[in-house]
């Protein structure tokens, strides 16, 4: 499954690898009905993306929290915090006020 946006969610590049391993785990949800994914497919939409940083992706996947569980080896799954979170990536931003 591949991420279809024009460009990574965030300012730093810790924040885009999370924000792309986040949406990966929605995008498995909505298409298979659990957010579970390889670590492939998030690795791959983080270098499709851009946000792939070789020296420092490892360290940033130790900074998941709580809402991301599992592990490259044998996959990652979306908790329940993590579910909020990815639905908070796909929120439409507020219109300005007038």
């Amino acid at each position: 499954m591949t991420l279809i946006l024009g460009e990574p969610i965030g300012k730093s590049d810790r924040v885009k690898t999370i924000n792309t391993y986040l949406l990966t785990g929605i995008a498995a949800l909505l298409e298979s009905g659990t957010a579970n994914f390889q670590d492939e497919t998030a690795r791959k939409n983080c270098e499709s993306l851009g946000c792939y940083d070789q020296n420092n992706h490892s360290k940033y996947m130790k900074e998941f929290g709580n809402k991301i569980t599992g592990s490259k080896k044998t996959g990652w799954k979306l908790t329940g915090p993590g579910l909020v979170a990815g639905a908070e990536i796909l929120k439409p931003a507020e219109p300005s006020k007038r």
